[in-house]
């Protein structure tokens, strides 16, 4: 089956590199290869001066696979592929792990990808509803209710994207247990775990509960290199595997310099995420103070770990005519709730320059007041 039009990619296709103030991007604000440096003393350029920008080994250098492999309490280097960010990476696992008539049950609203490529491979999908009105936490007892004899794959989220939730480590566990005991596989996407919010530990990944969970991340949202397209796959044998079956169709290799960057940064990250930690909490706390400021007009639940929430209107709005009328008005880019199948809201991205996010806000919000007809 072909998959729909992905539709926040089409969004921001249309508007991203047109509107002057995006705080709709959903990673933490870019690294310089000069910032790279100054963090971690290594000069990119020069080292890499005389590389050849030739092929790299199809499943990842093996370096930057040790590196990854380090995120990960007690896993080899061999578990890890490296993908063309985490996009590649879900696509990938996806297309190894299911076949046509496989139950998938996926937490709702999501990224696009996590729910349109399992129907696209001829699986049935079941949705998980997040539920604002329980701070968008997910309801166990409903995972079960959902499972049936088809039931192959529980896909999760965690942080959430475009919520910004993150449960406690006892419900990834619990899940986890859970879909062991009834012999279904997991699927987790972790791109936004490192960047936590409310002071406590970033979330444990799925593999700490779940050795043969299948697990995706990437370079781009917490470690701020989302141009160097480096994702990755932990999985497997079997999985990894049948990965690189399909990538041979697909991107045969990961960019080879790419891979020296992430490297770096993955090597020196206890400074690279408090370098990233340090903007994505003053900047909660601007989003915050914005949210109570305008409680009249605006809901919404913080975000506990990453830089996106899913704020909402307190009065009847068409997400997208709202969001395109603010692009052209005020030139201040959101993605509507609508590309989540979930009206009413828009995400908002909070991690680049503190200066653009506050203008943003200060914009938006003179937009809502006039568009709510209150002032």
């Amino acid at each position: 089956m072909r998959p729909r039009p992905f539709g926040v990619e089409r969004w921001f296709g249309k508007y991203e590199f047109t509107t002057g103030l995006n705080i709709a991007e959903s990673c933490i604000k870019p690294l310089t290869v000069d910032e790279i440096r100054q963090i971690t003393g290594r000069d990119l350029a020069a080292e890499t001066a005389g590389m050849p920008l030739g092929y790299t080994e199809c499943n990842g250098n093996p370096a930057l696979r040790r590196a990854i492999a380090a995120l990960y309490p007690g896993l080899s280097e061999d578990s890890v592929m490296v993908t063309n960010g985490a996009i590649e990476a879900n696509y990938l696992a996806f297309a190894a792990q299911l076949e046509p008539g496989d139950g998938v049950i996926a937490v709702y609203p999501a990224y696009q990808q996590l729910h349109e490529i399992p129907a696209s491979l001829g699986a049935s999908i079941k949705k998980w509803p997040m539920r604002r009105e329980n701070g968008w936490a997910p309801d166990l007892d409903e995972l079960k209710e959902l499972v049936d004899d088809r039931t192959r794959l529980i896909v999760l989220n965690f942080p959430h994207n475009p919520t910004g939730f993150a449960p406690e480590p006892e419900f990834i566990r619990d899940v986890c247990r859970f879909a062991a005991e009834r012999g279904i596989a997991v699927h987790s996407d972790e791109v936004y775990r490192g960047l936590r919010l409310d002071g406590g530990e970033p979330s444990p990944s799925a593999l700490e509960f779940l050795p043969e969970a299948t697990v995706v991340g990437s370079t781009s949202k917490a470690f701020g290199l989302s141009g160097a397209r480096i994702g990755w796959v932990v999985g497997t044998p079997g999985v990894v595997r049948r990965c690189l079956e399909h990538r041979d169709y697909v991107s045969i290799c990961p960019p080879v310099w790419s891979e020296v960057v992430a490297q770096v940064v993955l090597e020196n990250r206890d400074r690279v995420l408090a370098r990233n930690r340090r903007l994505a909490l003053e900047n909660s706390g601007i989003l915050e103070e914005w949210a109570k400021e305008n409680v009249d007009i605006i809901g919404l639940v913080p975000p506990l770990e990453g830089v996106v929430c899913f704020p909402w209107l307190k009065f009847p709005a068409s997400s997208e005519e709202f969001c395109s009328s603010l692009v052209e008005a005020e030139d201040v880019l959101l993605v509507p709730g609508s590309r989540f199948d979930t009206e009413g809201h828009f995400r908002i991205g909070f991690g680049y320059a503190t200066e653009k996010l506050a203008e943003g806000l200060r914009r938006l919000t003179r937009f809502t007041r006039r568009y709510a007809g209150r002032g």
